[in-house]
């Protein structure tokens, strides 16, 4: 169940047709909100490629797919049913669909309980597509999300590495020997200090190794742990779509919790609040005194009828 200022902003969202950019092509009150989380490392603008709706005995709903702005090409889709498990609307309320590592928090508008909204189309079941520059989304809501890591091959004669194609999500992993870690036939891997193949670097030489970051140092197996609270996120940079090498970029996907016209609407209320406050303290230190002078003039009459009996 949605706040009131929270449902103000969502309503707010309804006219102003957030999610989408200006010049939308799709019906304002479908989503009044979106977060889109993306796997892998490359920023994409997305828009919204194709909202179909299906009225069957074995679903209700909506059919989404999302694209990447520049090549079309499908980054996302799947199935929200109209209404949510207890049967109720999903009106202003957040739902969830997600594919695998991605995941899409969508809020649904008005319209959303109103599939007709294509007029001309079957109530039965329908699709409306738009192009990129109809249905574009406002590009910070679409942020990255983790690398999903499927499998480690470590690179001795047998077994050989599986092709890229047959990794799924196409990811493969090399780990090469070092000074710290060692391989063994069995494929077991060891860490400690001066266990691999290699030797430590040489202060001497110019390679100095880093031994500390920010005063914090390693464990006993030469790590570091990096975590992150909250909006922040831990990235690797990358340069046309390249990793930055020895590289770590800190950044922050949280958006305001309220906008702009929200604020000054509290603000507005506080100040009517502080105002009529200042009115009731004004009111009753006018009645204080008003009661100190009916006191004081009692006291005299009631002095004055003592003195002259």
């Amino acid at each position: 169940m949605s706040l009131p200022f929270e449902q103000e902003r969502l309503q707010e969202s309804q006219v102003s047709g957030f999610p989408f950019q200006d010049g939308s092509g799709v019906p304002l009150g479908f989503l009044v909100n979106l977060r889109l989380f993306l796997s892998g490392r490359k920023e994409v603008e997305i828009y919204l490629q194709s909202v179909s709706y299906n009225n069957s005995q074995d679903f209700e709903g909506y059919h989404l797919v999302f694209a990447e702005k520049n090549t079309g090409m499908v980054v996302m889709s799947g199935n929200v049913s109209r209404r949510d498990a207890r049967g109720g609307s999903r009106i202003y309320k957040q739902s969830t669909l997600s594919q695998g590592p991605r995941v899409a928090l969508l809020v649904a508008g008005p319209l959303w309980d109103d599939p007709t909204w294509g007029a001309t189309k079957d109530p039965a079941g329908w699709t409306a597509t738009w192009n990129a520059g109809q249905a574009d989304i406002e590009p910070s809501l679409a942020v990255l999300g983790p690398q999903t890591l499927r499998g480690i091959f470590v690179d001795l004669s047998e077994p050989p590495i599986p092709a890229l194609e047959d990794i799924p999500f196409g990811l493969s992993l090399k780990l090469v020997a070092g000074y710290n870690v060692e391989f063994s036939s069995q494929g077991s891997l060891k860490a400690g200090l001066g266990l691999g193949l290699g030797n430590p670097l040489s202060v001497d030489s110019g390679d100095a190794p880093l031994k500390t970051l920010n005063g914090a140092g390693p464990d006993n197996s030469g790590n570091i742990v990096l975590e992150s609270s909250g909006c922040l996120r831990i990235n690797i940079p990358t340069t046309n779509d390249a990793p930055v090498p020895a590289s770590l970029m800190v950044t922050s996907d949280g958006l305001p919790c309220c906008d702009c016209a929200s604020y000054r609407k509290v603000a507005a209320a506080i100040t009517r609040i502080v105002t009529r406050s200042n009115d009731l303290v004004s009111q009753a230190n006018l009645i204080l005194q008003d009661s100190a002078t009916a006191y004081q003039k009692a006291r005299v009459a009631i002095n004055t009828i003592r003195t002259a009996g």
